[in-house]
């Protein structure tokens, strides 16, 4: 991230093998990561050597209807970021959405009154857009997916940046894609966040589609070195409903997925402010 050679052996990973489901955005066998390092310069902690597995093949064939069924928690996520880009911008323009899963982030911005793109690995859940909204996402992997420069007013990057093999070109291309004065948005899980201290090895976003780890000052640092200002930081909410929860817990699965329980708990909302993800506004100066 910073060109450093200072580094140090963070965490042994214990992943053998992997399979297409421990991919899918809606896995619940936490745990699990990669042999990790860390730069003792700007914190970034990052798999070495690299997962032997060619993860963007995984993520074309990854099937994940359990996700669109928490459309409306979602959906709230995504609102919240929407309402914080009208505050940050003076207009609205080109909106690109990278990684748009189903299109659910898409579809809202489209109603808000922006013009949408997308870019998404799953065939399935590009076909999913196209017939839930009537939206089209284009499928292929963002890095080689051609854009016009200086095009986009927002680029938004919500649990991606982690999954990536070189965040530098990433960030870099997202640069040169936005305009001029206009805001990237970067959600991603904090190394340094409470709560990933509390839970150790057992914190949620430690899984194998995982490979690159940000604390606040390695993101910054990342994002300032390829031109952008930090205008926002906020600590991003999730929002499920309360099956999505439970059914998450071992204990409890069984009586989340009861016939009688499931739709009651489905109609519950719950906001869980974990507190440990990043949700960064960078504006391109």
């Amino acid at each position: 991230m910073c060109n450093s050679k200072n580094l140090e052996t963070w965490k042994k990973g214990k992943i053998k093998s992997v399979n297409v489901e421990e991919f899918k955005i809606t896995d619940h066998q936490y745990g699990k990561h990669w042999d990790l390092l860390r730069c003792k310069d700007c914190e970034f902690i990052f798999s070495d050597p690299f997962p032997p597995v060619e993860i963007s093949k995984i993520y074309e064939r990854i099937v994940d209807p359990e996700y669109v069924e928490e459309e409306e928690g979602r959906g709230g996520n995504f609102r919240s970021i929407l309402k914080t880009l009208d505050r940050i911008l003076k207009n609205k323009g080109s909106f690109l959405d990278v990684g748009s899963a189903t299109g659910i982030m898409m579809n809202l911005a489209k109603k808000e009154g922006w013009d949408v793109y997308g870019v998404e690995l799953s065939k399935w859940a590009v076909d999913e857009a196209k017939r839930r909204y009537g939206i089209e996402i284009v499928q292929g992997d963002f890095s080689e997916v051609e854009f016009p420069e200086d095009f986009f007013k927002v680029v938004c990057l919500i649990d991606i940046i982690e999954h990536v093999s070189n965040p530098k070109e990433v960030i870099e291309k997202v640069w040169r894609i936005l305009e001029r004065g206009g805001a990237a948005v970067v959600v991603t899980p904090d190394i340094k966040s409470f709560t990933a201290k509390v839970m150790g090895e057992k914190w949620w976003h430690f899984r194998p589609a995982h490979i690159g780890f940000f604390s606040k000052k390695s993101l910054f640092h990342l994002l300032r070195s390829k031109g952008f200002e930090i205008v926002k930081l906020k600590r991003y909410k999730w929002r499920f409903s309360l099956y999505y929860i439970v059914s998450r817990i071992k204990l409890l699965n069984k009586i989340a997925n009861s016939r009688f329980l499931k739709p009651v708990f489905k109609r519950i909302p719950i906001i869980l402010p974990l507190m440990d993800s990043l949700e960064v506004y960078a504006r391109k100066i």
